[in-house]
């Protein structure tokens, strides 16, 4: 037997069914749209920041470079004559510029013979003052290389903002040759402006790169050495996503510069200590430790977005190129997970869920509340159909309903139950007046006397009208 249930329950489950169908197609759609429209924002973001960090760094560099052309022209900068004196028009020249850009570590000049002279301003790197075992109030390392009767001799001399010299160091026998030097080696070769790759400076310790261009008289090459603390700084300023990294990166997968992690970092070689840049697989980062195996890829998609798994977590990721006028390339590097673009849609979601719940307990209260209302009638009418296969057409309570096809059943119902009490009726009393006529038919059959029975006969028979005979 088929299971059957009531009006108001099919009418609240198809209102509630109607109403979470379509919230979970409305949830679906969004999420689709959500996700595709976070994707091609991630994307633009991605391309924005690259752009601006590509653009800003190469910009820094560029400017740097401008000047340090500049300063080579200038007069007596290429003097072969080297002077140690802190008043010397040079060395104030070259002190002058490096109090005006404190990005820039030190200047210096090397000369086709050996000599060599420079400029180190420790307010600029308060940091390499340990390196250099100076003074804490020291300012200036001016430090030069010169012959003296056929020999090398170094000379360091350090002083305070206000040029005293608060101590002097002599080296007899000085390591150091600009000549073998990469910034003098390629600038002397290209003959023109270029920078080097990044290292660790030889002086400061300290990661950087080298602006290097000829003189004027082809005698010498003047450098700068551009620290990197500024590109972490410029890095810093933009932000891409809550858990996104963005870094500086060349195509040998070293880390070059990262605003929150420290890219110059301490080994042992040797038996001894040396700063060398940050190998990836020696970070916890897990975005720097896949950086062999993702950048390439990023590096060849022509400053595209990537898709690619890190720790089995899907990622987005770019890459573009800073242009400088050096021999190996820098990249402006952006990782970030999908989730920082798409997290959003969860929160949605479950807002949506909410929302949906709650429209469902308002909408199927209500829907209860009316159905119920819609079916007393209906289960007026139920009753009274039951009632009817039992034969009771009895009248009951009037009813009514504001549904049109309801109140038509139930006039109709009423009418027909009108008409069968009225037909039962009828017969009812013809099987009254019928009894009445059986029973006059036996009290004449015992009368013996025919004219008592003529007239007893003639008042049944009048007392019984033909019509009510009939049942209509």
């Amino acid at each position: 037997m088929n299971k059957r249930i009531t009006f108001y329950a099919g009418f609240t489950t198809l209102i509630m069914g109607t109403i979470l169908v379509v919230a979970f197609a409305l949830t679906v759609v969004t999420q689709q749209l959500g996700k595709s429209s976070a994707l091609v924002s991630a994307k633009n973001v991605f391309k924005e920041v690259s752009t601006g960090v590509s653009g800003d760094i190469g910009q820094f560099f560029e400017s740097f470079g401008k000047m340090v052309d500049a300063i080579a022209s200038a007069p007596g900068i290429s003097a072969s004559d080297i002077r140690t004196d802190f008043l010397d028009s040079r060395i104030q020249f070259m002190i002058a510029i490096l109090q005006r850009y404190p990005e820039l570590s030190s200047l210096y000049i090397g000369f086709a013979s050996g000599d060599f002279l420079q400029v180190v301003s420790l307010e600029n790197v308060p940091y390499a003052k340990p390196a250099y075992k100076a003074l804490p109030e020291t300012s200036y390392l001016i430090r030069s290389i010169t012959r003296n009767q056929g020999a090398r001799v170094e000379r360091r001399a350090f002083h305070n903002k206000g040029g005293k010299m608060l101590k002097e160091r002599i080296d007899n026998a000085p390591s150091y040759d600009p000549r073998t030097r990469p910034w003098y080696i390629e600038a002397d070769k290209e003959g023109q402006l270029l920078f080097t790759p990044p290292y660790i400076f030889f002086s400061t310790k300290s990661p950087g790169m080298t602006c290097a261009v000829p003189t004027l008289d082809g005698r010498s090459v003047l450098a700068a050495d551009i620290t990197l603390d500024n590109v972490n700084r410029i890095l810093s300023k933009y932000r891409v996503s809550e858990n996104a990294s963005l870094f500086i990166a060349d195509q040998t997968y070293t880390i070059i510069a990262h605003p929150r992690v420290k890219t110059a970092v301490e080994v042992l070689k040797e038996g001894s200590t040396v700063l060398q840049y940050l190998d990836p697989s020696n970070t916890t980062d897990s975005v720097l430790r896949a950086v062999p195996a993702f950048l390439n890829d990023l590096i060849g998609s022509g400053g595209q977005v990537r898709k690619m798994d890190i720790l089995g977590q899907p990622h987005l990721g770019m890459a573009l190129d800073i242009k400088l006028k050096m021999s190996s390339r820098l990249h402006a590097v952006i990782v970030a997970p999908v989730s920082d673009f798409t997290g959003f849609l969860k929160r949605m979601l479950l807002w949506s869920l909410a929302a949906a719940f709650i429209v469902v307990v308002v909408v199927a209260s209500f829907a209860l509340y009316f159905s119920r209302r819609l079916s007393r009638s209906l289960n007026r009418v139920a009753m009274d159909a039951q009632r009817a296969q039992k034969l009771d057409f009895s009248d009951n309570e009037a009813y009514d309903s504001h549904i049109f096809e309801v109140h038509i059943l139930i006039k109709s119902l009423n009418m027909m139950r009108k008409t069968i009490r009225d037909y039962m009726a009828d017969i009812l009393d013809t099987q009254h007046k019928l009894e009445t006529l059986v029973d006059k038919g036996i009290s004449l059959s015992a009368e013996k006397d025919i004219e008592k029975l003529l007239d007893r006969s003639f008042a049944a028979t009048s007392a019984v009208s033909p019509i009510s005979l009939m049942i209509t």
